[in-house]
Protein backbone atom coordinates (compact mmCIF):
# COMPACT_ATOMS: atom_id res chain seq x y z
CA UNK A 1 0.00 0.00 0.00
CA UNK A 2 2.84 2.36 0.90
CA UNK A 3 4.50 1.51 -2.84
CA UNK A 4 1.14 2.76 -4.20
CA UNK A 5 0.71 5.58 -2.45
CA UNK A 6 4.85 6.46 -2.81
CA UNK A 7 4.43 6.37 -6.88
CA UNK A 8 0.70 8.44 -6.63
CA UNK A 9 2.60 10.93 -4.71
CA UNK A 10 6.02 10.65 -6.75
CA UNK A 11 3.97 10.93 -10.06
CA UNK A 12 1.18 13.71 -8.86
CA UNK A 13 2.27 16.24 -11.35
CA UNK A 14 1.26 13.85 -14.11
CA UNK A 15 -2.12 12.53 -12.27
CA UNK A 16 -3.25 16.15 -11.29
CA UNK A 17 -2.96 17.45 -15.37
CA UNK A 18 -4.83 14.58 -16.14
CA UNK A 19 -7.72 15.44 -13.98
CA UNK A 20 -7.43 19.14 -15.43
CA UNK A 21 -7.10 17.84 -18.82
CA UNK A 22 -10.70 16.00 -18.09
CA UNK A 23 -12.69 18.73 -16.61
CA UNK A 24 -11.37 21.05 -19.42
CA UNK A 25 -12.63 18.53 -22.26
CA UNK A 26 -15.92 17.89 -19.95
CA UNK A 27 -16.56 21.61 -20.05
CA UNK A 28 -16.08 22.16 -23.57
CA UNK A 29 -18.23 19.37 -24.35
CA UNK A 30 -21.18 20.04 -22.50
CA UNK A 31 -20.50 23.80 -23.75
CA UNK A 32 -20.74 22.59 -27.28
CA UNK A 33 -23.41 20.30 -26.51
CA UNK A 34 -26.09 22.35 -24.91
CA UNK A 35 -24.58 26.28 -26.56
CA UNK A 36 -26.50 27.87 -23.11
CA UNK A 37 -24.53 31.40 -22.72
CA UNK A 38 -26.13 31.31 -19.07
CA UNK A 39 -24.49 27.57 -18.33
CA UNK A 40 -21.41 28.47 -19.16
CA UNK A 41 -21.03 32.03 -17.86
CA UNK A 42 -22.11 30.12 -14.31
CA UNK A 43 -20.15 27.19 -15.21
CA UNK A 44 -23.47 24.61 -14.74
CA UNK A 45 -25.54 22.48 -16.90
CA UNK A 46 -29.34 21.86 -16.31
CA UNK A 47 -31.19 18.82 -17.64
CA UNK A 48 -34.83 18.16 -18.67
CA UNK A 49 -37.05 14.99 -16.85
CA UNK A 50 -38.30 13.53 -20.58
CA UNK A 51 -40.23 10.35 -20.99
CA UNK A 52 -38.27 7.67 -23.28
CA UNK A 53 -36.70 4.21 -23.34
CA UNK A 54 -34.20 2.97 -20.79
CA UNK A 55 -32.32 -0.39 -22.40
CA UNK A 56 -30.01 -1.77 -19.94
CA UNK A 57 -27.22 -3.97 -20.78
CA UNK A 58 -24.44 -6.19 -20.66
CA UNK A 59 -21.89 -4.84 -23.16
CA UNK A 60 -18.61 -7.54 -22.82
CA UNK A 61 -16.01 -9.01 -25.23
CA UNK A 62 -16.27 -12.84 -26.59
CA UNK A 63 -14.92 -15.60 -28.63
CA UNK A 64 -16.41 -18.08 -31.09
CA UNK A 65 -16.27 -21.70 -30.65
CA UNK A 66 -17.32 -23.78 -32.93
CA UNK A 67 -19.65 -26.28 -31.22
CA UNK A 68 -19.82 -29.39 -33.34
CA UNK A 69 -21.74 -31.90 -30.86
CA UNK A 70 -23.82 -30.88 -27.52
CA UNK A 71 -24.07 -33.20 -24.76
CA UNK A 72 -28.07 -34.03 -23.73
CA UNK A 73 -29.20 -35.07 -20.51
CA UNK A 74 -32.42 -35.39 -18.44
CA UNK A 75 -32.29 -32.31 -15.24
CA UNK A 76 -34.73 -34.90 -13.49
CA UNK A 77 -34.69 -38.65 -12.31
CA UNK A 78 -36.70 -40.92 -13.18
CA UNK A 79 -37.44 -44.22 -15.80
CA UNK A 80 -36.74 -44.23 -19.52
CA UNK A 81 -39.87 -45.46 -21.00
CA UNK A 82 -38.93 -44.10 -24.66
CA UNK A 83 -36.02 -43.65 -26.89
CA UNK A 84 -37.53 -42.31 -30.08
CA UNK A 85 -34.23 -42.64 -32.58
CA UNK A 86 -30.93 -44.23 -32.84
CA UNK A 87 -27.39 -43.87 -33.22
CA UNK A 88 -26.98 -41.94 -36.67
CA UNK A 89 -30.42 -40.86 -36.88
CA UNK A 90 -30.85 -37.21 -37.63
CA UNK A 91 -33.75 -35.48 -35.51
CA UNK A 92 -35.38 -31.85 -35.80
CA UNK A 93 -35.02 -29.14 -33.81
CA UNK A 94 -38.05 -29.89 -31.24
CA UNK A 95 -38.22 -33.35 -31.72
CA UNK A 96 -38.33 -35.60 -28.52
CA UNK A 97 -35.65 -37.70 -28.22
CA UNK A 98 -36.40 -40.07 -25.25
CA UNK A 99 -38.81 -39.65 -22.35
CA UNK A 100 -38.78 -40.44 -18.69
CA UNK A 101 -41.55 -42.11 -17.16
CA UNK A 102 -44.21 -39.32 -16.18
CA UNK A 103 -47.35 -41.25 -15.45
CA UNK A 104 -47.39 -39.87 -11.54
CA UNK A 105 -46.85 -36.18 -12.61
CA UNK A 106 -49.71 -36.94 -15.86
CA UNK A 107 -51.86 -37.98 -13.14
CA UNK A 108 -50.96 -34.72 -10.31
CA UNK A 109 -51.63 -32.74 -13.35
CA UNK A 110 -55.35 -34.01 -14.01
CA UNK A 111 -55.77 -33.83 -10.30
CA UNK A 112 -55.12 -30.24 -10.60
CA UNK A 113 -56.76 -30.16 -13.80
CA UNK A 114 -59.80 -31.34 -12.51
CA UNK A 115 -59.94 -29.04 -8.78
CA UNK A 116 -59.15 -25.65 -11.25
CA UNK A 117 -62.17 -27.15 -12.92
CA UNK A 118 -64.35 -27.22 -9.81
CA UNK A 119 -63.03 -24.08 -8.39
CA UNK A 120 -64.08 -22.08 -12.01
CA UNK A 121 -67.05 -23.48 -11.73
CA UNK A 122 -67.64 -22.12 -8.33
CA UNK A 123 -66.52 -19.04 -9.11
CA UNK A 124 -69.06 -18.59 -12.16
CA UNK A 125 -71.26 -20.17 -9.72
CA UNK A 126 -71.13 -16.85 -7.39
CA UNK A 127 -71.09 -14.58 -10.81
CA UNK A 128 -73.85 -15.95 -12.24
CA UNK A 129 -77.60 -15.18 -11.11
CA UNK A 130 -79.33 -18.42 -12.58
CA UNK A 131 -78.84 -20.92 -10.03
CA UNK A 132 -80.77 -23.34 -11.79
CA UNK A 133 -78.25 -22.88 -14.92
CA UNK A 134 -74.99 -23.08 -12.49
CA UNK A 135 -76.88 -26.17 -10.79
CA UNK A 136 -76.92 -27.98 -14.38
CA UNK A 137 -73.11 -27.25 -14.56
CA UNK A 138 -72.08 -28.71 -11.65
CA UNK A 139 -74.22 -31.66 -12.03
CA UNK A 140 -72.73 -31.99 -15.75
CA UNK A 141 -69.22 -31.62 -14.20
CA UNK A 142 -69.82 -34.19 -11.15
CA UNK A 143 -71.53 -36.74 -14.06
CA UNK A 144 -68.19 -36.41 -16.24
CA UNK A 145 -66.50 -37.70 -13.07
CA UNK A 146 -68.68 -40.10 -11.92
CA UNK A 147 -67.57 -41.69 -15.48
CA UNK A 148 -63.95 -40.91 -14.88
CA UNK A 149 -64.42 -43.28 -11.81
CA UNK A 150 -65.62 -46.01 -13.65
CA UNK A 151 -63.30 -45.80 -16.16
CA UNK A 152 -60.61 -45.96 -13.49
CA UNK A 153 -62.36 -48.84 -11.79
CA UNK A 154 -62.18 -50.68 -15.07
CA UNK A 155 -58.90 -50.33 -15.72
CA UNK A 156 -57.90 -51.12 -11.94
CA UNK A 157 -59.97 -54.48 -12.81
CA UNK A 158 -58.02 -54.92 -15.83
CA UNK A 159 -55.18 -54.65 -14.38
CA UNK A 160 -55.48 -57.11 -11.84
CA UNK A 161 -56.41 -60.04 -14.36
CA UNK A 162 -53.95 -59.07 -16.64
CA UNK A 163 -50.61 -59.04 -14.05
CA UNK A 164 -51.56 -63.01 -12.78
CA UNK A 165 -51.57 -64.01 -16.30
CA UNK A 166 -47.81 -62.29 -16.85
CA UNK A 167 -46.85 -63.73 -14.02
CA UNK A 168 -48.01 -66.99 -14.90
CA UNK A 169 -46.40 -67.26 -18.55
CA UNK A 170 -43.13 -65.54 -16.50
CA UNK A 171 -43.39 -69.06 -14.86
CA UNK A 172 -43.76 -71.14 -17.28
CA UNK A 173 -41.07 -69.62 -19.41
CA UNK A 174 -38.97 -70.44 -16.32
CA UNK A 175 -39.92 -73.68 -16.10
CA UNK A 176 -39.45 -74.74 -19.73
CA UNK A 177 -35.23 -72.97 -19.37
CA UNK A 178 -35.15 -75.37 -16.63
CA UNK A 179 -36.44 -78.11 -18.61
CA UNK A 180 -34.16 -76.97 -20.86
CA UNK A 181 -31.12 -77.07 -19.32
CA UNK A 182 -32.12 -80.42 -17.48
CA UNK A 183 -32.10 -81.97 -21.09
CA UNK A 184 -29.17 -80.22 -21.87
CA UNK A 185 -27.04 -81.27 -18.84
CA UNK A 186 -28.27 -85.21 -20.05
CA UNK A 187 -27.19 -84.74 -22.98
CA UNK A 188 -23.68 -83.80 -22.07
CA UNK A 189 -23.28 -86.83 -20.14
CA UNK A 190 -24.14 -88.73 -22.96
CA UNK A 191 -21.52 -87.35 -25.40
CA UNK A 192 -18.74 -87.81 -23.68
CA UNK A 193 -16.72 -89.39 -25.85
CA UNK A 194 -17.17 -86.85 -28.51
CA UNK A 195 -14.98 -83.47 -27.30
CA UNK A 196 -16.45 -81.06 -30.35
CA UNK A 197 -20.52 -82.26 -29.67
CA UNK A 198 -20.08 -82.05 -25.71
CA UNK A 199 -18.24 -78.23 -26.08
CA UNK A 200 -21.33 -77.47 -27.98
CA UNK A 201 -23.21 -78.85 -25.89
CA UNK A 202 -21.32 -77.27 -22.45
CA UNK A 203 -21.61 -73.72 -24.54
CA UNK A 204 -25.39 -74.03 -25.19
CA UNK A 205 -25.63 -75.33 -21.17
CA UNK A 206 -23.78 -71.97 -19.79
CA UNK A 207 -26.27 -69.65 -22.12
CA UNK A 208 -29.40 -71.25 -20.60
CA UNK A 209 -28.04 -71.27 -17.19
CA UNK A 210 -27.27 -67.32 -17.87
CA UNK A 211 -30.72 -66.53 -19.03
CA UNK A 212 -32.47 -68.75 -16.26
CA UNK A 213 -30.68 -66.66 -13.59
CA UNK A 214 -31.60 -63.39 -15.28
CA UNK A 215 -35.38 -64.69 -15.44
CA UNK A 216 -34.98 -65.06 -11.54
CA UNK A 217 -33.26 -61.62 -11.14
CA UNK A 218 -35.90 -59.99 -12.83
CA UNK A 219 -39.07 -61.01 -11.17
CA UNK A 220 -38.84 -59.32 -7.57
CA UNK A 221 -38.47 -56.26 -9.92
CA UNK A 222 -41.38 -56.82 -11.90
CA UNK A 223 -43.01 -57.84 -8.87
CA UNK A 224 -42.24 -54.49 -7.44
CA UNK A 225 -43.35 -52.34 -10.72
CA UNK A 226 -46.90 -54.73 -11.07
CA UNK A 227 -47.27 -53.74 -7.26
CA UNK A 228 -46.22 -49.51 -7.83
CA UNK A 229 -48.53 -48.97 -10.47
CA UNK A 230 -51.84 -51.81 -8.83
CA UNK A 231 -51.11 -48.74 -5.96
CA UNK A 232 -51.29 -45.97 -8.41
CA UNK A 233 -54.49 -46.63 -9.82
CA UNK A 234 -56.47 -47.51 -6.24
CA UNK A 235 -54.39 -43.83 -5.32
CA UNK A 236 -56.38 -42.33 -8.54
CA UNK A 237 -59.49 -44.19 -7.62
CA UNK A 238 -59.39 -42.62 -4.35
CA UNK A 239 -58.79 -39.23 -5.37
CA UNK A 240 -61.06 -38.86 -7.99
CA UNK A 241 -64.15 -40.56 -5.07
CA UNK A 242 -62.69 -37.48 -2.76
CA UNK A 243 -63.32 -35.22 -5.71
CA UNK A 244 -66.77 -36.14 -5.92
CA UNK A 245 -67.46 -36.22 -2.43
CA UNK A 246 -66.56 -32.14 -2.64
CA UNK A 247 -68.27 -31.92 -5.36
CA UNK A 248 -71.45 -32.93 -4.03
CA UNK A 249 -70.89 -31.21 -0.56
CA UNK A 250 -70.34 -28.26 -3.47
CA UNK A 251 -73.43 -28.71 -5.32
CA UNK A 252 -75.26 -28.90 -1.85
CA UNK A 253 -74.33 -25.52 -0.83
CA UNK A 254 -74.63 -24.01 -3.60
CA UNK A 255 -78.46 -24.32 -3.48
CA UNK A 256 -78.50 -22.44 -0.21
CA UNK A 257 -75.73 -20.06 -0.50
CA UNK A 258 -76.06 -16.29 -2.13
CA UNK A 259 -73.48 -14.47 -3.65
CA UNK A 260 -70.76 -11.93 -1.70
CA UNK A 261 -68.53 -9.69 -2.61
CA UNK A 262 -65.51 -11.92 0.09
CA UNK A 263 -66.90 -15.02 -1.78
CA UNK A 264 -66.48 -13.72 -4.73
CA UNK A 265 -62.90 -12.39 -3.60
CA UNK A 266 -61.65 -15.62 -2.38
CA UNK A 267 -63.22 -17.59 -5.07
CA UNK A 268 -61.19 -15.80 -7.57
CA UNK A 269 -58.06 -15.95 -5.68
CA UNK A 270 -58.30 -19.62 -5.58
CA UNK A 271 -58.66 -20.16 -9.42
CA UNK A 272 -56.04 -17.52 -9.75
CA UNK A 273 -53.57 -20.14 -7.13
CA UNK A 274 -54.72 -23.28 -8.90
CA UNK A 275 -54.08 -21.78 -12.18
CA UNK A 276 -50.05 -21.06 -11.66
CA UNK A 277 -50.09 -24.25 -9.81
CA UNK A 278 -50.89 -26.11 -13.07
CA UNK A 279 -48.95 -24.02 -15.24
CA UNK A 280 -45.69 -24.60 -13.00
CA UNK A 281 -46.87 -28.74 -13.30
CA UNK A 282 -46.98 -28.48 -17.12
CA UNK A 283 -43.86 -26.62 -17.34
CA UNK A 284 -41.95 -29.55 -14.87
CA UNK A 285 -43.91 -32.35 -17.60
CA UNK A 286 -41.38 -31.18 -20.13
CA UNK A 287 -38.48 -31.77 -17.76
CA UNK A 288 -39.32 -35.23 -18.20
CA UNK A 289 -38.61 -34.95 -21.89
CA UNK A 290 -35.33 -34.91 -24.21
CA UNK A 291 -35.77 -32.55 -26.50
CA UNK A 292 -33.43 -31.51 -29.52
CA UNK A 293 -32.28 -28.02 -29.18
CA UNK A 294 -31.37 -27.72 -32.66
CA UNK A 295 -31.09 -30.18 -36.23
CA UNK A 296 -28.50 -32.79 -35.80
CA UNK A 297 -27.54 -36.00 -36.33
CA UNK A 298 -27.42 -38.74 -33.12
CA UNK A 299 -23.70 -39.85 -32.61
CA UNK A 300 -24.25 -41.84 -29.10
CA UNK A 301 -26.95 -42.54 -26.71
CA UNK A 302 -25.75 -43.87 -23.42
CA UNK A 303 -29.47 -44.72 -21.70
CA UNK A 304 -32.33 -47.30 -23.22
CA UNK A 305 -35.40 -48.14 -22.03
CA UNK A 306 -35.91 -49.49 -18.53
CA UNK A 307 -32.64 -47.96 -17.28
CA UNK A 308 -33.47 -45.78 -14.06
CA UNK A 309 -31.60 -42.32 -13.88
CA UNK A 310 -30.34 -40.59 -11.32
CA UNK A 311 -29.70 -36.74 -10.71
CA UNK A 312 -26.18 -35.78 -12.18
CA UNK A 313 -26.10 -39.63 -13.69
CA UNK A 314 -23.06 -38.73 -16.38
CA UNK A 315 -25.46 -40.49 -19.40
CA UNK A 316 -25.94 -38.18 -22.70
CA UNK A 317 -27.47 -38.33 -25.83
CA UNK A 318 -24.89 -36.27 -28.16
CA UNK A 319 -26.24 -34.49 -30.94
CA UNK A 320 -23.98 -33.14 -33.67
CA UNK A 321 -24.48 -30.16 -36.20
CA UNK A 322 -21.33 -28.72 -37.74
CA UNK A 323 -23.49 -25.53 -38.71
CA UNK A 324 -24.14 -24.45 -35.23
CA UNK A 325 -21.78 -22.18 -33.58
CA UNK A 326 -21.29 -20.74 -29.96
CA UNK A 327 -19.81 -17.07 -28.67
CA UNK A 328 -17.69 -17.95 -25.35
CA UNK A 329 -17.53 -14.49 -23.38
CA UNK A 330 -16.89 -14.15 -19.28
CA UNK A 331 -19.21 -12.52 -17.05
CA UNK A 332 -18.16 -10.82 -13.75
CA UNK A 333 -20.20 -11.20 -10.43
CA UNK A 334 -22.00 -8.37 -10.65
CA UNK A 335 -23.23 -9.00 -14.42
CA UNK A 336 -23.59 -13.18 -14.13
CA UNK A 337 -26.88 -12.32 -11.57
CA UNK A 338 -28.54 -10.13 -13.95
CA UNK A 339 -27.98 -12.47 -16.79
CA UNK A 340 -30.32 -15.86 -17.45
CA UNK A 341 -30.71 -18.76 -20.20
CA UNK A 342 -32.85 -17.45 -22.88
CA UNK A 343 -32.04 -13.71 -22.93
CA UNK A 344 -31.06 -12.54 -26.23
CA UNK A 345 -28.17 -10.91 -27.46
CA UNK A 346 -26.37 -8.96 -30.06
CA UNK A 347 -23.35 -9.75 -31.72
CA UNK A 348 -20.92 -7.92 -33.63
CA UNK A 349 -17.44 -9.41 -34.65
CA UNK A 350 -14.19 -7.40 -35.11
CA UNK A 351 -13.59 -9.28 -38.51
CA UNK A 352 -17.26 -8.30 -39.49
CA UNK A 353 -17.91 -4.65 -38.31
CA UNK A 354 -20.72 -3.77 -40.35
CA UNK A 355 -23.04 -7.34 -39.27
CA UNK A 356 -24.60 -7.92 -36.09
CA UNK A 357 -25.40 -11.56 -35.46
CA UNK A 358 -28.51 -12.27 -33.05
CA UNK A 359 -27.78 -14.86 -30.15
CA UNK A 360 -29.42 -16.32 -27.19
CA UNK A 361 -27.27 -17.41 -23.69
CA UNK A 362 -27.82 -21.28 -23.50
CA UNK A 363 -25.95 -21.53 -21.00
CA UNK A 364 -24.52 -20.12 -17.87
CA UNK A 365 -21.56 -21.46 -15.63
CA UNK A 366 -22.54 -21.63 -11.71
CA UNK A 367 -18.86 -22.13 -10.96
CA UNK A 368 -16.58 -19.49 -11.07
CA UNK A 369 -13.39 -19.50 -12.98
CA UNK A 370 -10.34 -17.62 -10.67
CA UNK A 371 -8.40 -14.75 -12.96
CA UNK A 372 -4.50 -13.97 -12.18
CA UNK A 373 -5.81 -10.99 -10.08
CA UNK A 374 -8.13 -12.95 -8.08
CA UNK A 375 -11.61 -11.91 -9.53
CA UNK A 376 -14.08 -14.52 -10.10
CA UNK A 377 -16.07 -14.94 -13.76
CA UNK A 378 -18.32 -16.95 -14.82
CA UNK A 379 -18.44 -18.28 -18.70
CA UNK A 380 -21.45 -17.76 -20.76
CA UNK A 381 -22.11 -19.61 -23.87
CA UNK A 382 -24.31 -17.90 -26.27
CA UNK A 383 -25.47 -20.06 -29.47
CA UNK A 384 -26.09 -18.11 -33.10
CA UNK A 385 -27.00 -19.18 -36.46
CA UNK A 386 -23.44 -20.02 -38.84
CA UNK A 387 -25.38 -18.48 -41.64
CA UNK A 388 -23.21 -17.89 -44.85
CA UNK A 389 -20.53 -15.88 -43.51
CA UNK A 390 -16.96 -17.34 -43.10
CA UNK A 391 -16.38 -17.50 -39.39
CA UNK A 392 -13.79 -19.50 -37.24
CA UNK A 393 -13.07 -20.50 -34.05
CA UNK A 394 -11.06 -17.52 -32.19
CA UNK A 395 -12.71 -14.77 -33.77
CA UNK A 396 -13.49 -12.02 -31.41
CA UNK A 397 -16.89 -9.89 -30.50
CA UNK A 398 -18.52 -7.15 -29.31
CA UNK A 399 -21.57 -8.97 -27.31
CA UNK A 400 -24.59 -7.33 -26.15
CA UNK A 401 -26.78 -8.90 -23.70
CA UNK A 402 -30.26 -7.46 -23.23
CA UNK A 403 -30.96 -7.77 -19.56
CA UNK A 404 -34.14 -5.16 -19.12
CA UNK A 405 -36.15 -3.01 -21.08
CA UNK A 406 -38.67 -0.24 -19.79
CA UNK A 407 -40.95 2.70 -22.51
CA UNK A 408 -42.14 5.51 -22.06
CA UNK A 409 -40.97 5.86 -18.60
CA UNK A 410 -39.51 9.07 -16.63
CA UNK A 411 -35.90 9.68 -17.61
CA UNK A 412 -32.83 11.84 -16.24
CA UNK A 413 -29.39 11.50 -16.97
CA UNK A 414 -27.65 9.51 -14.32
CA UNK A 415 -25.05 12.26 -13.77
CA UNK A 416 -27.86 14.50 -12.34
CA UNK A 417 -28.86 12.05 -9.77
CA UNK A 418 -26.86 12.45 -6.27
CA UNK A 419 -26.27 9.78 -3.13
CA UNK A 420 -28.24 11.13 0.04
CA UNK A 421 -26.82 11.24 3.47
CA UNK A 422 -29.06 7.37 3.76
CA UNK A 423 -27.89 4.28 2.09
CA UNK A 424 -29.91 3.95 -0.89
CA UNK A 425 -30.87 7.58 -0.53
CA UNK A 426 -30.93 9.58 -3.96
CA UNK A 427 -31.90 13.23 -4.48
CA UNK A 428 -31.94 15.74 -7.13
CA UNK A 429 -31.67 19.74 -7.05
CA UNK A 430 -34.30 21.65 -8.82
CA UNK A 431 -33.05 24.82 -11.14
CA UNK A 432 -33.44 27.61 -8.92
CA UNK A 433 -36.20 30.42 -10.11
CA UNK A 434 -34.14 32.94 -9.99
CA UNK A 435 -30.83 33.55 -12.30
CA UNK A 436 -28.95 34.49 -9.12
CA UNK A 437 -29.66 31.48 -7.03
CA UNK A 438 -26.79 29.32 -6.17
CA UNK A 439 -29.01 26.10 -5.40
CA UNK A 440 -32.43 24.86 -5.98
CA UNK A 441 -34.45 23.05 -3.82
CA UNK A 442 -33.41 19.39 -3.20
CA UNK A 443 -35.77 16.56 -3.76
CA UNK A 444 -35.73 13.19 -2.81
CA UNK A 445 -36.02 10.56 -5.93
CA UNK A 446 -36.67 6.79 -6.28
CA UNK A 447 -34.95 5.55 -9.35
CA UNK A 448 -35.12 2.16 -11.02
CA UNK A 449 -33.30 1.09 -13.99
CA UNK A 450 -30.38 1.96 -15.35
CA UNK A 451 -28.21 2.47 -18.56
CA UNK A 452 -25.06 3.58 -17.45
CA UNK A 453 -26.17 6.72 -18.57
CA UNK A 454 -29.40 7.58 -18.40
CA UNK A 455 -31.78 6.55 -15.57
CA UNK A 456 -35.83 5.79 -14.67
CA UNK A 457 -37.10 8.30 -12.07
CA UNK A 458 -40.21 6.19 -10.55
CA UNK A 459 -41.36 8.83 -8.00
CA UNK A 460 -40.46 12.60 -7.16
CA UNK A 461 -40.13 14.51 -10.20
CA UNK A 462 -42.77 14.78 -13.26
CA UNK A 463 -42.10 15.42 -16.89
CA UNK A 464 -40.70 18.81 -17.74
CA UNK A 465 -38.69 19.20 -14.03
CA UNK A 466 -35.26 21.07 -15.00
CA UNK A 467 -32.72 19.68 -12.53
CA UNK A 468 -29.13 20.90 -12.10
CA UNK A 469 -26.81 18.14 -13.81
CA UNK A 470 -23.15 19.29 -13.64
CA UNK A 471 -21.90 21.97 -11.61
CA UNK A 472 -18.58 22.38 -12.48
CA UNK A 473 -17.58 25.00 -10.38
CA UNK A 474 -18.17 22.72 -7.73
CA UNK A 475 -15.94 20.09 -9.37
CA UNK A 476 -13.04 22.92 -9.73
CA UNK A 477 -13.12 23.63 -5.53
CA UNK A 478 -13.58 19.61 -4.90
CA UNK A 479 -10.36 19.18 -7.19
CA UNK A 480 -8.00 21.68 -5.67
CA UNK A 481 -9.20 20.66 -1.73
CA UNK A 482 -7.92 16.86 -3.25
CA UNK A 483 -4.86 18.59 -4.60
CA UNK A 484 -4.34 20.19 -1.32
CA UNK A 485 -4.79 17.26 0.66
CA UNK A 486 -2.29 15.06 -1.60
CA UNK A 487 0.34 17.73 -1.52
CA UNK A 488 -0.17 17.54 2.17
CA UNK A 489 0.00 13.52 2.31
CA UNK A 490 3.35 13.80 0.14
CA UNK A 491 5.25 15.98 3.04
CA UNK A 492 3.84 13.62 5.81
CA UNK A 493 5.24 10.78 3.79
Amino acid sequence: MKKILSYVLKHKKVFISGLIAILIIGFLGYKKLHKSKDAVENKKTYATVTRGIIDKKIVVAGKVKLTNEQRLRFNVPGRVTKVNFSVGDTVQQGQVIAELDKSELASNIRKEEIGLESSIKKLENIRDKNENLEIEKSENLLDRTKKELKIAKKELKELKIKQPIDVNQSETIYQKKLSEISALEKRQGEVSGDPEEARRIADELEIAKKEAADMLAKKPLDDLQNKLERQRKENNIKEIKKSIEEQEDALKEMKKKTAREEELTDASSMVELQQISLRQSKTELNKYELVAPFTGVLTKIDFKVGDNLVIDEQKFANLKNPDILTVVTSLDQNEVVQAEIGQKAKITFSALPNKVFDGEIVELEESPKEADIGAATYEAIIRLDKQQEKMYSGMTAKVEIAVARKENVLTLPLLAVRDGDQVGEKYVLMKGEEEEEEEGERVVVEVGLSDKVNVEIIRGLQEGDEVLEADFAQLETDFNKSSQTMNEEQMNF
